[in-house]
Order: structure tokens, then sequence, then C-alpha cells
């Protein structure tokens, strides 16, 4: 894992729109795949935010896949420290029928992580590798380095999956799913999964 330098933002952000094009959450929103690219800016943000308030890494210069880490006492996103990152950009950048429903999403996905992790945690923001990439073990190349830190730390470790396909990922990593259920609104599954501290 090399971390992700503010500089190549923009080039991970694209990474990631072709990595999640076939996401479940975001098909139901944009049964086109030509206008899932409206999503992008969404992608630059949390780059941003992790860059600033946790860590964020890839795994070689060629960017084959990132994994966005927030820290304990930084794993509840923050309005306010959002809209310093560029969310105010995004009524400009999104469509505004998407950006809302995301917003509700996000507001069930934060009560679902204050219940199912109230302890101190490293929280899986996001991950997401290439398309030309999947398969190959890069997703164990982000997480595996950063699991045997977080077990040095003596803590545990949260995320969430909108896809039934990697919850055994995640399963063999040490997580268990401790909550599922649907986006509100969608039928979309929701998967929170949390991996106890070590």
């Amino acid at each position: 894992m090399i971390p992700l330098p503010v500089s190549r933002i923009d080039e991970a952000a694209e990474m990631l729109s072709r990595a999640f094009k076939n996401d479940s959450e975001l098909i139901h929103y944009f049964p086109d795949e030509a206008d899932r690219d409206k999503v992008l800016p969404m992608y630059h943000l949390v780059l941003s935010y992790g860059i600033k308030y946790g860590e964020v890494y890839t795994t070689s210069p060629a960017l084959e896949g990132a994994a966005v880490w927030l820290p304990p006492g930084e794993t509840y996103l923050s309005i306010c420290k959002m809209i310093g990152c560029g969310a105010w950009m995004l009524p400009f950048k999104v469509p505004l029928p998407f950006l809302m429903k995301y917003i509700n999403s996000l507001s069930n996905i934060k009560d679902s992580h204050h219940k199912n992790a109230p302890m101190p945690h490293w929280y899986l923001f996001m991950l997401g590798v290439d398309t030309d990439h999947q398969g190959k073990r890069f997703a164990s190349k982000l997480m595996k380095p950063m699991l045997e830190r977080i077990d040095r730390e003596h803590l545990a470790c949260y995320l969430e999956t909108t896809e039934k396909i990697y919850v055994p990922l995640y399963e063999h990593f040490g997580f268990k799913a401790v909550e599922s259920k649907y986006v509100p609104g969608t039928p979309v599954g929701f998967w929170a999964m949390l991996r106890d501290a070590r």
C-alpha cells in the first residue's frame, strides 16, 4: 500500500467511478449506465475527506484500487467537515434528485453505524478496485496490511456494503454481518459488518 497523494485525487476518483459503475444502489438510481458518471464528484469528495481526516491508500502508482480509512475519533462523518472538503459544490455537479436520495441513504447508514459500532474503531469508508483489476487480489492488498495494524492497536473495524457477493470476502478477513436490511425506499440490500478488536 502507498498513500494516495492529493495530486492524484482526480485520477483515483475516476477509477472509483469505474469500480462502482455496477453497484446495486447506483444502478437503482441510474438504470442508464451512461448516467452513472454523474456521481464522479461524490468519489472526489470521499477521497478528499479521507485524505484530510483519515488515511487513503492505493496499491501502486498505477492506481489499481484505493481504500479510504477513517480512524477512531473520525469514524462518524461530519457534515461541516464534508462541506469543508467540497460538499457545498455537489448540488451544482450532481443531479439533485439523486443527491437528496443519497443524503437520506447516508442518514440511514449513519444510524446503523452508531448502533453497531459504538466503541473506538477504524471505519473502512470505501474500498474499490478498477474493473480491469477486479478478482486479482488487489482488495486483499488494500486490506490485509491495515487490518494487521488495527490488530496491533487492539481496535475494532467497521464497514458497510450493499453487495451481498462481497460479504464472504469481508468474512474471510474476520468481519461479521451485524445487521442486514434494505436501503430505505429501494430494493437494495445493506450489510453492516464489524471486525472485533483482537
